[in-house]
């Protein structure tokens, strides 16, 4: 088992002991188990599965993206945004998805055209994951 925590802006949105922990890294799925060699990684949108056993999955939480860190059996998830997968709901993801898209199009800024097209990119992120976890 490893210490874990999973922090936002707002607020500390998970702590405890992890036999593994997989979430989408830059690279592509990752999966953390104690004694891994120490890395530091950008987060793609996705979900971070906890685990309490090789076959238990003991939490499932939606992040935006940020980065993450293991050191010394000490796993850091910084992300932008964590969701609750039951906050996913067809409403929320459609009515964000469509702010996105509004967002995209009212953008005059390079920057706020990056900002506008990252949040498309965490909607329809947040739609395929509607469907394949059947959320």
């Amino acid at each position: 088992m490893f210490t874990y925590e999973i922090v936002s802006p707002e607020s500390l949105a998970s702590r405890g002991k992890a036999k593994m922990i997989v979430l989408s890294a830059a690279e592509g799925r990752l999966g953390l188990l104690e004694n891994h060699a120490p890395i530091v990684s950008t987060l793609d949108p996705g979900i971070v599965s906890i685990y309490s056993d090789a076959n238990t999955i003991n939490a499932e939480l939606f992040v935006s993206g940020g980065f993450v860190s293991m050191i010394d059996n000490m796993c850091s998830i910084l992300v932008d945004e964590v969701l609750t997968l039951t906050e996913l709901t067809h409403d929320y993801v459609e009515n964000r998805f469509k702010r996105a898209e509004d967002a995209v199009l009212l953008a005059q800024t390079a920057h706020d055209k990056v900002q506008a097209r990252k949040q498309c990119k965490i909607s329809q992120v947040m739609r395929a994951l509607r469907s394949t976890h059947q959320i």
